[in-house]
C-alpha cells in the first residue's frame, strides 16, 4: 500500500496524519456545506443565491486575513488547533438553530457555516507543506488531495443518510464530531514540521524595527506578495477564475434542483448523493491519474485541466439545461478542479517562503476566491430574483473556462521562479529602488567622509568594500584616493576605482590619485587610466621611470616600468616600441616579460622574433608573456605549439590561458587534443592510448576552446558525441562558464543534442549497475558518473537558460534533503521536459533491473569491473594502484571524488604496515605527507595523552597538503597495528598543477571535511 501510494522510507509519518487531518477537516467542510446550501435554498429563491454569495465573499475575506494575521503575531500550531475547535462548537451550537431562526438570521447562520470552516483546509494545507519540499510535494500532494476527497466521500455518504433519516441539523452535529477528531493533529503536524530544529518564533520574518502584524497590514503585504512573487500572482489570478466558474457551475446546479422542488431535507439528499458520486470520481482521479499526469505535463498542463473542462461543456448546459446537464458541468468542475488543479496550484506556492506561503493562501481564499465568488453573485444578481437564463450561464461559464486557461501559459515560468526563490540567496544592491538607492549614497558618502575625517580606517575599508558602479562614481572615492589617506585606505579605493570606472574617467583618477609609493599600486594606477583615456604627464611618467629602475628589480617594479613606457605610446610610439623591444631582448627576466605582455598588447610585428625565441625559456612567468603575445601577434605555429604544450607541458597552464585568446582557427589543433574514443583497454585513466593526452590536458584544452567563441563552442558540440567520457565532462564544465553572449549565439540544436548524448550514457550505465558488485569499484564509479549527470547537464542548459537559477539548482543538489528536494523540481523545470523527467529517473531511481544483455562500458569502467571480479591479476601493474584507490575513496576526506580522480593519487601513495607502537609521526615533525588508516587502528596522543583513536578511513596529517606546518600530534599504531597510506605532499602539489580537475575536487572536500571537523 505505502509503495502503491509513492510513498519513500520516512515519508509515512508525516503523510499519515496530514491525510488524516485532510480527511477529517474537509469532510467537517463538506457538512457544513451541504446543510448551510440546503437550508438556504430550500428557504430562498434561486437568484437569492447571488446575495448569498456576494455576503460570502466579504465574510471569507474577513476571515482568511484574520487568520493570516494571527499566524504571523502567535504560535501557528496553537492557532491552529484553536480555530479547529471553534468552529467544531460553532456547529455543534448551529445544529439546533436554523428551525427557530428567521430569514435575517438563517442567513447569519448560513453566512457563518459558508466562511468559517473553509479556514479547516487552509490550516492543513500549510501544515502539510511545512513538513515537504517541492519534490516530495509533487508525489504526496496528490495522496493528501485523495485523502480530502475520501473525507468527502465519506461525509456525503453520511449526510445522505442523516438527512433523509434524522434532518440536516445531524450534518452540523457529525461535523461537530469531526473537528474534535481533528484538534490534536494541526500541532502533531507542526512539531513534524520542525523536527530536530527550532521552529522560528513569531514575526521572525521581520526585520528589526518593521511594524508587527495587523489586519490590514496583513492585506496590504499580502498584495505586495503579488508583485514579489510571480507564482503568488499566478495563483491569485487562477484562484480568481476558478472561484467564479465554480460558483457559475454551482448555481447552475443548484438553479437546476430548485427548478425540481423540494424541501431543505430532500435537497440536502440530492446534493449529498451528487457529492457521492464526484467525490468518488475524484479520489479515482487523484489515486490513479493525477501523480503521473502533474509528473508527465507538468504544472502548466495540470492547470489547465479545469478550466478546458468549462470551455467544453459550458455550451453543453445551454444548450441543453435541466438536471442532467447542469450535474456533468458541476461534476467536470469539482473532478478536474480536485483532482489534478487544486494540487497543481498548491504545488505552485510550495517552495514559496513559509510567511508569504501563509498570506498568499490567505489572499486565495480571503480575496481571490471570495472576489471571484462575489462577482458570480454579482452577476447572478443582475438577473433578478428568478436569475440568469441557462443560456447566459453556459457563456459564461465557458468564457471563464478560457480566460483561465491564458492565464496557465506562464505557469512554468511562476513555477522554476519560485524554486530559483527558494534557493537564493537574497537580492543585489542593484535591485533596490532609485529613491532607496540615492540614500544608499548618501549615507555610504558621508560615512566614508566622517572616517576619513577621523583617522578610522577599518569603518573607511568597510564603505570601500561595498561600492559599485551600480550607485558610485570617481567622484565618490577621490577623498579616500587623497595623499592624506592612509596606505591601506588608498589602495582600497584603488579597488574601488577598478568597479567604478566608467569611459573618460582617466582623467578624473589622474588627477584625484597622487602617485603611490608602492611600485604595483602606482602600476595599477597607470594602467587604470590609461585604460579610460587618461594620459599621465610627462613628470609623473619620469617618476614611476625612476621607482621602477630601482635594484632590485622585482615583478612589481618591473610592471610599474612597463605600464610607464606604455603610457610614454602616446607621446612618442616609436620610441616606446623600441625601449619595450630592447627590454624584451635581454635583461631580468621579470622586465623581459612585462616587455613582451607590452609589445603582443601593442601588436608590434617587429617583435615576432623575440617572442618565439622566449617561447623555449624556461621561466613560467616569460614563457606566459611570450604564448600571450605569440597568440595576440598571431604568430605562425604558435597555436601548434601552445596546443602540444597542453598535453606534454611545460607550462601548461600558461598555454592554455593563452589559447584562450586565439581565434576560431585554434578549435582544431585544441580538438586534437580531446579523446576521441571512450577509453581503451589497458590504458591507465591518467593517460590516452595513443598521444599520451592526459587528463589535466583534456581540461585544459576544453577550456581554450570554450573561450574561442561560438563558433569553435559549436565545432566541438559537434564531436561531442563521439568524445571519451572525461573529455566530454571537461568540455560540458568549460561550456558551462563561457559569457551568456556565447551562449544565445549557439544553435540550440547543437546543445540540445549534447545533452540528449549526456542522458543516453547515463541510461546505459544504469542498465550496467545490477551487474556491479554492491560497494565495489565499478558500482561507485557508475553512481559518480550518474550522479555527474544532473551537472553536466546544467552546464550545458546554462548556455541557453537562465543561468541564475540554474547556479541556485546546482548549489542545492549537494545540499540537505529539503533544499536537495526543491533543486531537483527546479531541475525538472530548467531542463527540456523529456529531458528533465529522464534525468529525474536517473537520480531517484527505481530498483535497476538486470534484463538484457549487460551494456559494453569504456577502458577505465572495464578495469574496475575485472578488479571486482579478481580477474585483474596482482602482477598488472594497475592492481594495486586500484587496492590504494579504494582506501581513498573510503575517506570522508577524499569523499564525492570520482575512483579515476583519485586514480593520479593513489599512484604517487604508498601503503605501509606498522607494529604495535610504532609511531607514524612524532608531534613536531615536519608537515611532509598526509595519512589514510587502510586497516587496524592508531592513537592519536598530543602532550603525552590519548586525544582519539582512528580506524579504516580515517585522516591526519590533512593540514599538511594546505602549508605543511609541524605535525601537532604524535600518531602510533594500536595494540593490534594497522595499515596507513601515505601521499607525500610535494606529489600532490604536483599532481594539483597538473590537473585542475583534481585539485577543485580535493581542494573542495578537503576544505569541506576542515569546516566539518571544526564544527
Amino acid at each position: 500500500m505505502v509503495r502503491a501510494l509513492g510513498l519513500r522510507p520516512g515519508e509515512a509519518g508525516v503523510v499519515a496524519p496530514a491525510a488524516l487531518y485532510a480527511a477529517l477537516a474537509v469532510g467537517a467542510t463538506t457538512l457544513a456545506d451541504v446543510a448551510s446550501s440546503a437550508l438556504y435554498v430550500a428557504a430562498f429563491p434561486a437568484g437569492a443565491l447571488g446575495r448569498l454569495y456576494v455576503l460570502t465573499s466579504a465574510g471569507r475575506v474577513a476571515v482568511a486575513f484574520a487568520y493570516a494575521t494571527l499566524g504571523q503575531k502567535s504560535g501557528r500550531a496553537r492557532l491552529d488547533a484553536a480555530v479547529v475547535a471553534w468552529v467544531g462548537a460553532f456547529m455543534a451550537a448551529s445544529a439546533g438553530a436554523p428551525s427557530r431562526l428567521g430569514p435575517a438570521g438563517l442567513t447569519a447562520v448560513v453566512l457563518a457555516l459558508s466562511t468559517l470552516p473553509q479556514l479547516l483546509p487552509l490550516i492543513g494545507f500549510q501544515a502539510a507543506i511545512d513538513c515537504l519540499n517541492a519534490r516530495q510535494a509533487k508525489r504526496l500532494l496528490p495522496v493528501l488531495a485523495a485523502a480530502a476527497t475520501a473525507g468527502t466521500v465519506a461525509a456525503s455518504g453520511a449526510a445522505r443518510a442523516l438527512a433523509g433519516a434524522a434532518g440536516t441539523a445531524w450534518l452540523l452535529a457529525l461535523g461537530a464530531l469531526l473537528c474534535a477528531a481533528a484538534l490534536p493533529l494541526p500541532g502533531l503536524l507542526h512539531r513534524q514540521a520542525w523536527a530536530g530544529a527550532a521552529p522560528p518564533p513569531p514575526g521572525a520574518a521581520k526585520g528589526p524595527g518593521e511594524p508587527a502584524p495587523s489586519f490590514f497590514r496583513t492585506i496590504y503585504e499580502s498584495f505586495g506578495d503579488l508583485g514579489a512573487v510571480p507564482a503568488a500572482k499566478l495563483v491569485a489570478a487562477y484562484a480568481l477564475l476558478s472561484a467564479l466558474g465554480q460558483n457559475l457551475t454551482d448555481y447552475a446546479w443548484k438553479s437546476a434542483l430548485k427548478a425540481e422542488g423540494g424541501g431543505p431535507d430532500a435537497v440536502a439528499a440530492a446534493l449529498a448523493s451528487f457529492s457521492i458520486s464526484t467525490g468518488v470520481l475524484t479520489l479515482a482521479a487523484q489515486l490513479l491519474v493525477a501523480g503521473a499526469f502533474v509528473a508527465r505535463v507538468g504544472v502548466r498542463g495540470s492547470l489547465a485541466v479545469p478550466p478546458a473542462a468549462l470551455v467544453l461543456l459550458g455550451p453543453l448546459f445551454a444548450i441543453a439545461p435541466g438536471v442532467p446537464a447542469a450535474a456533468a458541468l458541476k461534476g467536470a468542475e469539482v473532478v478536474t478542479r480536485y483532482g489534478v488543479g487544486t494540487a497543481a496550484a498548491d504545488l505552485l506556492l510550495t517552495p514559496v517562503p513559509a510567511a508569504s506561503r501563509l498570506r498568499v493562501k490567505a489572499l486565495v481564499k480571503g480575496a481571490a476566491g471570495p472576489l471571484g465568488l462575489g462577482l458570480a453573485g454579482a452577476l447572478i444578481g443582475l438577473s433578478g430574483a428568478e436569475g440568469p437564463p441557462p443560456l447566459i450561464v453556459g457563456a459564461l461559464v465557458a468564457l471563464t473556462g478560457a480566460l483561465g486557461f491564458g492565464v496557465t501559459r506562464a505557469a512554468r515560468r511562476a513555477y522554476a521562479d519560485a524554486l530559483a526563490g527558494a534557493l537564493g540567496k537574497g537580492r543585489e544592491l542593484s535591485d533596490v529602488s532609485p529613491h532607496s538607492a540615492a540614500l544608499v549614497r548618501r549615507e555610504l558618502k558621508a560615512r566614508l567622509k566622517h572616517a576619513l575625517a577621523g583617522g578610522e580606517d577599518a569603518d573607511a575599508l568597510a564603505v570601500l568594500a561595498v561600492l559599485d558602479g551600480h550607485l558610485f562614481t570617481v567622484a565618490d572615492i577621490a577623498p579616500a584616493l587623497a595623499a592624506s589617506a592612509g596606505p591601506s585606505v588608498r589602495r582600497a579605493a584603488l579597488e574601488a576605482a577598478r568597479r567604478v570606472l566608467r569611459a573618460g574617467d582617466g582623467p578624473a583618477l589622474l588627477a584625484a590619485a597622487p602617485p603611490f609609493d608602492e611600485p604595483d599600486a602606482e602600476a595599477d594606477l597607470l594602467a587604470l587610466a590609461v585604460r579610460f583615456g587618461g594620459r599621465p604627464d610627462g613628470a609623473r611618467l619620469a617618476a614611476a621611470r625612476a621607482q621602477a629602475d630601482l635594484r632590485p628589480v622585482d615583478s612589481a617594479r618591473a610592471r610599474l616600468w612597463a605600464h610607464a613606457v606604455r603610457a610614454e605610446v602616446a607621446i612618442d610610439r616609436e620610441r616606446a616600441l623600441e625601449a619595450l623591444r630592447q627590454a624584451a631582448a635581454g635583461g631580468p627576466a621579470q622586465r623581459r616579460a612585462q616587455a613582451l605582455r607590452a609589445l603582443g598588447e601593442l601588436g608590434d610585428g617587429r617583435a615576432s622574433r623575440l617572442v618565439m625565441q622566449a617561447l623555449g625559456e624556461p621561466d613560467a612567468d616569460l614563457f606566459a608573456e611570450a604564448a600571450r603575445a605569440a597568440v595576440l601577434l598571431e604568430l605562425p605555429g604558435a597555436v601548434t605549439v601552445l596546443a602540444a604544450r597542453l598535453a606534454s607541458g611545460p607550462h601548461a597552464a600558461a598555454a592554455a590561458r593563452a589559447l584562450a585568446l586565439a581565434g576560431p582557427e585554434a578549435a582544431e589543433d585544441l580538438i586534437e587534443l580531446l579523446p576521441t574514443t571512450r577509453g581503451e583497454p589497458g590504458a591507465p585513466p591518467t593517460a590516452r592510448a595513443s598521444g599520451g593526452r592526459t587528463i589535466a590536458g583534456t581540461v585544459r584544452a576544453a577550456r581554450a576552446l570554450a573561450g574561442l567563441g561560438p563558433a569553435a563552442c559549436e565545432r566541438v558540440l559537434r564531436d561531442y558525441d563521439r568524445l571519451g567520457y572525461r573529455a566530454r565532462t571537461a568540455v560540458c564544465r568549460a561550456l558551462g562558464r563561457v559569457p551568456e553572449a556565447t551562449g544565445r549565439a549557439l544553435d540550440p540544436a547543437a546543445v540540445l543534442a549534447a545533452m540528449e548524448s549526456t542522458v543516453a550514457y547515463a541510461e546505459v550505465l544504469v542498465r550496467a549497475l545490477p551487474g556491479a558488485r554492491p560497494g565495489g569499484l565499478l558500482a561507485g564509479e557508475i553512481s559518480h558518473r550518474v550522479e555527474e549527470t544532473a551537472a553536466r547537464l546544467l552546464d550545458l542548459a546554462s548556455l541557453v537558460g537562465d543561468r541564475a537559477r540554474i547556479g541556485r539548482a546546482r548549489d542545492a543538489l549537494d545540499g540537505p534533503a529539503r533544499e536537495r528536494g526543491t533543486a531537483l523540481e527546479l531541475l525538472e523545470q530548467l531542463l527540456p521536459r523529456g529531458l528533465g523527467r529522464r534525468t529525474l529517473a536517473l537520480l531517484e531511481p527505481a530498483p535497476a533491473s538486470a534484463d538484457g544483455a549487460p551494456p559494453r562500458l569504456d577502458g577505465w569502467l572495464e578495469r574496475c569491473a575485472a578488479f571486482d571480479r579478481d580477474e585483474l591479476p596482482p602482477t598488472d601493474a594497475m592492481f594495486t594502484v586500484l587496492e590504494r584507490v579504494l582506501v581513498l575513496r573510503n575517506s570522508p576526506l577524499f569523499h564525492g571524488l570520482a575512483g579515476e580522480e583519485l586514480y593520479p593519487v593513489a599512484e604517487v601513495s604508498s601503503v605501509k604496515a606498522y607494529a604495535p607502537g610504532e609511531p607514524v609521526v612524532r608531534e613536531g615533525d615536519p608537515g611532509d605527507a598526509l595519512y589514510v588508516v587502510a586497516d587496524g587502528s592508531f592513537e592519536v596522543e598530543r602532550g603525552g595523552r590519548d586525544v582519539r583513536k582512528l580506524g579504516p578511513g580515517d585522516v591526519f596529517g590533512e593540514m599538511s597538503l594546505l602549508d605543511g606546518v609541524p605535525r601537532a600530534a604524535t600518531v602510533v599504531a594500536s595494540a593490534s597495528g594497522g595499515r596507513a597510506l601515505r601521499v607525500p605532499r610535494e606529489d600532490f602539489e604536483a599532481l594539483l598543477d597538473e590537473s585542475p580537475e583534481l585539485a577543485r575536487g580535493v581542494i573542495r572536500t578537503l576544505l569541506g571535511h576542515l569546516r566539518a571537523a571544526g564544527g
